[in-house]
């Protein structure tokens, strides 16, 4: 079972870093990304999971209100895509507050989270479930290496990791030691699928519209695998529906 979700929207993490002062509607990824993506997606019948900054909500609304229209899930990828654990507590909760009242008034009612950084925090966690989010999909810290397999963490809250082998950004810019090519990302996912259907466990592709689908030769790679998938018949989900699927199973 392969769960799509994709991180990162606009010129959100720029204006973090203090390098723009407002948004660019014809950013690679919303100008080129989210289209192919949005298209290929069409064209397969998949629905995915879109973790986009709370800054986005105010600036490219559009954009989210397409992504619901299409009936995608949206959630939370912090404000400006700050690292969160270099975050303070109070830091981390108003930019959920405000996050939170970003997406709800484009009428996303409980919305997901996914920590800017890959890290969530363990002392995150209550405040994510006090809040009235649906569930995290995020590392709860650097000593974290999950399955895949959903789990219900601090006031019941779901957890729905992902790994770094299956992020595209890790494999092919990040890896410590051999960093992927197109190709080459396509025939680890392929292996980690294969592991996670062995075990019985999801596989949450974490991908990244500003680069697997902006770049054409990634586009290309990153396309042709979802196709082939479709093909084989691999069952496609969510991050939501595999957090209410593990709620709701029996303890």
């Amino acid at each position: 079972m392969l769960a799509l979700t994709f991180d990162h929207m606009g010129r959100a993490r720029d204006v973090g870093r203090g390098e723009v002062n407002r948004p660019d509607p014809a950013s690679a990824d919303l100008a080129v990304g989210f289209p192919r993506l949005l298209g290929l997606l069409d064209e397969l019948g998949l629905t995915a999971t879109f973790f986009v900054e709370g800054w986005n909500g105010l600036h490219h609304p559009d954009r989210i209100e397409q992504l619901l229209a299409r009936g995608h899930e949206v959630g939370l990828h912090g404000w400006v895509h700050e690292r969160w654990l270099d975050l303070a507590i109070g830091q981390r909760e108003r930019i959920l507050v405000d996050g939170l009242a970003a997406l709800r008034r484009l009428g996303v009612a409980e919305p997901g989270f996914r920590a800017p950084g890959g890290y969530v925090g363990r002392d995150t966690l209550p405040l994510l479930a006090d809040l009235g989010f649906g569930y995290d999909s995020s590392l709860l810290d650097a000593d974290d290496d999950p399955d895949g397999r959903p789990r219900v963490v601090a006031g019941g809250l779901v957890n729905v990791p992902f790994r770094w082998a299956w992020v595209d950004y890790w494999q092919c810019v990040l890896h410590p030691d051999d960093p992927a090519t197109a190709a080459t990302l396509i025939e680890r996912w392929d292996d980690e699928l294969a592991t996670a259907a062995a075990t019985g466990a999801p596989m949450t592709v974490d991908a990244h519209p500003f680069f697997v689908a902006v770049d054409d030769d990634r586009w290309r790679a990153f396309s042709g695998w979802l196709h082939k998938l479709a093909t084989d018949g691999i069952r496609f989900t969510t991050a939501g529906r595999l957090s209410a699927e593990a709620g709701t199973a029996p303890c």
